[in-house]
């Protein structure tokens, strides 16, 4: 496998592939989760469902309302408002996010909408039953262009006179016309998504035996490893012939520390392990899982310096600097904090080096 392949500037875009009805094979493209093509229509969509959910966060279902019609009329605003953010959000959602890269947020979302959308429809009910009249009017909606896996949202929002009843029946058919989808892709894409499971069951298993204590955060560990990883093969430590860089300047005999990051952009926007590791390929999967089972005997090591470090600073471990420096006493590399200034230049630890082995020779 080349380097490249376990870089996290190779995420896999989250967006479903319309002509493949699987994921898209495609790059993420910056600190996005989609891919140049996706993108900007993944944007959109999100700011369109944004600029109406921004509305609901405004609404007032127990808003007091003088006369039957017209509190009927009130919550019927309300429920078209929740019922086109709910679609707005669930358009976004088969555009932008395959299943696999489903997070708590967007199951959030649609658990609160549906519950105010629930709320409506009982309070309309209950007004129904003891109103006289049996049709209402819908409030008047500009069409909707919007693309859809489904029916087309504006032949859902049309202007028309309806019971509360068939109004309250159609939405909810609608609504669950939207979801059918997410089960026809996972039944669709079954092996694929077992497979893609299986590996991060795996992964996560062998961090839990590399690591051994239990009850800390799984996910700041699996993210510190996999990073750590990632650095110590593009080093090529897992290789037999491995040596660590001296310094070439001099006969300090010095070793020259690499630089290690911990963290990486993709958990801003991917804060579950499940999530963070669906950004990778399915191969970056499996080609990990297949580093950690094979050097074993490498990694155990440097997890049990990032144990030391994680007992000292916890969750602020993401914000200090590391380096993977070469203890030649104990024959490997460590895990350990980068005391020197953010700067300093190679030029500058060279002659630190030298300065400390010149002290050490004039007191031998």
């Amino acid at each position: 496998m080349e380097l490249s392949l376990m870089d996290c500037s190779l995420n896999r875009c989250c967006a479903l592939d319309k002509i493949t009805g699987s994921r898209c094979s495609n790059n993420c493209s910056g600190l996005s989760d989609h891919c140049e093509n996706h993108r900007p229509d993944a944007v959109r969509l999100y700011n369109k469902y944004k600029k109406l959910h921004n509305q609901v966060d405004k609404l007032d279902l127990n808003k007091k309302v003088r006369g039957t019609k017209n509190r009927i009329e009130y919550l019927m605003d309300c429920y078209v408002l929740l019922n086109k953010t709910y679609d707005a959000r669930m358009t976004h959602r088969e555009y932008a996010y395959v299943p696999e890269c489903y997070d708590e947020g967007h199951d959030y979302q649609f658990t609160k909408l549906k519950k105010l959308i629930s709320q409506c429809e009982n309070m309309l009910s209950s007004l129904n039953d003891s109103f006289k009249e049996s049709l209402v009017v819908y409030a008047k909606d500009e069409e909707d262009e919007e693309e859809s896996f489904v029916e087309p949202v504006k032949n859902v929002y049309c202007n028309r006179k309806e019971t509360i009843r068939a109004k309250i029946k159609r939405f909810n058919k609608h609504r669950n016309e939207l979801e059918d989808w997410i089960r026809k892709y996972n039944e669709e894409n079954k092996v694929i998504l077992e497979r893609r499971f299986n590996y991060i069951s795996l992964i996560v298993e062998h961090v839990r035996s590399l690591y051994e204590e239990k009850d800390e955060n799984l996910f700041l560990i699996n993210v510190s490893i996999f990073n750590m990883a990632r650095k110590l093969y593009s080093i090529g430590y897992f290789n037999g012939d491995f040596k660590a860089n001296k310094c070439e300047q001099c006969n300090c005999g010095a070793y020259i520390p690499y630089d290690v990051r911990l963290i990486c952009s993709c958990i801003v926007n991917n804060n579950t392990i499940q999530k963070y590791f669906n950004l990778c390929t399915e191969d970056v999967l499996k080609f990990y899982h297949e580093i950690l089972i094979n050097n074993n005997d490498k990694i155990k090591p440097l997890v049990n310096d990032l144990k030391i470090l994680y007992k000292k600073y916890e969750h602020g471990l993401f914000t200090i600097r590391l380096w993977l420096d070469w203890d030649p006493t104990e024959n490997r590399l460590k895990l350990v904090e980068k005391y020197l200034p953010p700067q300093t230049k190679l030029s500058k630890l060279l002659a630190m080096n030298r300065r400390k082995n010149e002290v050490r020779h004039l007191y031998n």
